[in-house]
């Protein structure tokens, strides 16, 4: 301890009521396993050392925090953090030279107080008292001033505190030193804001470039693709010859005709046999007399037809199926896109003995054929897509009343527009108009 701690302890400083006084504020430390910082070259000494000794350590530094314990009135903790100086004696491993070097270290050491009424005088006297209740880490470290001023904080005024501490104050430049602090590097503080700016723009560059790069990649890749997909169809159209499956298709299927093609579109006829409806549903509503069989249009239509008339015409067709009735209807094609409906189109001579399917003719609805129809399409499947309109041209739909309306209408030649209802074939391959079915059906 040096000379001025002992000549100068504190029995009569402050009165200071302590209720507890723990071990850890009194208690010494042996400090060991602490992380040691040197230089280079001496880490390259102690990678090929055999052992090192530490004849000597010194606190260089030390630093102070107090702060209130939370949810303890009265209790405070006192942080100290020492900085040691070491000097070490490297022995290497090959021929036992022994080498002085120079190391440093931190402990960092915590203890609690109580204090009861605590006042800035009590806490200033608190702080630096802790020389006196540590004298073993500050041996050598407090001066003549520093001790009077801890010496100053016993009295009853502020007046020799503050004269001290104006006298230490005086061999300090505080203003000089405030100056330099401030306005240091002010002339190139504009400059480092550019050169700030500066690498924000270079690193927006160099995002946007790896960003291009990626893309430019992508439209590579689809390049690449796209070249071989023209390969390919300049391949298909060299080996062509102008033939095609599509060609053959209309060349054998004699029920579809072609009526014009161009670079997006192709529009076409079908004609068939209606095939596909629900027949427990007709039978159900032919047995209805007020169904829309018999008043299509809200009124019954015994002045045309008579309904028992119609009502054995029907069975004929939906029921017992002596009787087929002939079905047309238009289509159009988007190449590798759509197909639509064809309504109230102009239908040439072979379609004569054919009735437009109500469907499509009268509302360009193809129901859930449509959605197979444009997926084959998209396939450049367009067999399969003609096949599956000839299927939509072969049906029709007994719950749906207003499609149903409209068939009746065109049965009973009263429809908004004329349309051919010469379209019933009987067995002997006579297609005849409903009246004359019904005459034929009578003589059988």
């Amino acid at each position: 301890m040096s000379d001025s701690v002992k000549q100068n302890t504190f029995k009569d400083a402050v009165c200071v009521e302590a209720m507890r006084v723990f071990d850890s504020c009194s208690s010494q430390d042996c400090l060991e396993d602490l992380l040691v910082s040197v230089d280079a070259p001496t880490q390259e000494l102690l990678n090929n050392a055999s052992h090192v000794k530490i004849p000597c350590a010194e606190v260089i530094d030390a630093t102070f925090a107090v702060d209130a314990v939370p949810f303890n009135k009265g209790f405070y903790s006192v942080d100290i953090t020492y900085t040691f100086s070491l000097e070490l004696q490297i022995t290497s491993c090959g021929d036992g030279t022994v080498t002085d070097a120079a190391g440093s270290c931190k402990f960092s050491k915590k203890v609690i107080l109580f204090v009861d009424n605590l006042d800035l005088k009590k806490l200033h006297y608190i702080q630096c008292s802790i020389a006196a209740f540590m004298p073993w880490y500050f041996t050598g470290k407090i001066t003549e001033d520093e001790m009077n001023l801890f010496k100053s904080l016993r009295e009853k005024t502020s007046q020799n505190y503050e004269n001290i501490l104006a006298q230490m104050a005086e061999k300090y430049d505080f203003r000089t030193s405030k100056i330099k602090r401030l306005l240091a590097g002010f002339e190139t503080r504009f400059e480092e804001k550019e050169c700030e700016k500066m690498r924000s723009q270079i690193n927006l560059c160099d995002d946007n470039i790896t960003s291009l790069h990626g893309q430019i990649g992508d439209w590579l890749n689809r390049r690449r693709d796209y070249e071989i997909t023209l390969l390919g169809l300049e391949t298909k159209i060299a080996s062509n010859n102008n033939e095609s499956e599509l060609m053959d298709y209309f060349l054998c299927n004699k029920n579809i005709t072609l009526e014009s093609v161009s670079n997006e579109y192709i529009i076409f006829v079908t004609r068939t046999y209606l095939e596909y409806f629900d027949d427990d549903m007709a039978e159900g509503i032919i047995a209805k007399p007020e169904s829309y069989v018999y008043k299509p249009g809200g009124r019954a239509c015994n002045n045309i037809i008579p309904a028992e008339d119609i009502k054995m015409l029907m069975t004929a067709i939906f029921v017992e199926r002596k009787l087929r009735i002939r079905f047309c209807a238009a289509y159009k094609f988007k190449f590798g896109q759509w197909v639509e409906g064809l309504s109230s189109y102009s239908y040439g001579s072979e379609c004569r003995e054919y009735m437009p399917n109500t469907h499509i003719d009268n509302h360009r609805c193809l129901g859930n054929y449509e959605g197979y129809i444009t997926k084959l399409i998209a396939q450049n499947n367009y067999t399969g897509a003609i096949a599956q309109c000839m299927a939509s041209c072969a049906s029709l739909n007994f719950g749906d009343s207003t499609v149903m309306k409209g068939f009746m209408k065109n049965i009973y030649g009263i429809a908004d527009r004329t349309v051919n209802n010469r379209c019933i074939e009987t067995p002997d391959g006579v297609v005849r108009t409903p009246k004359e079915a019904i005459a034929w059906l009578k003589e059988q």
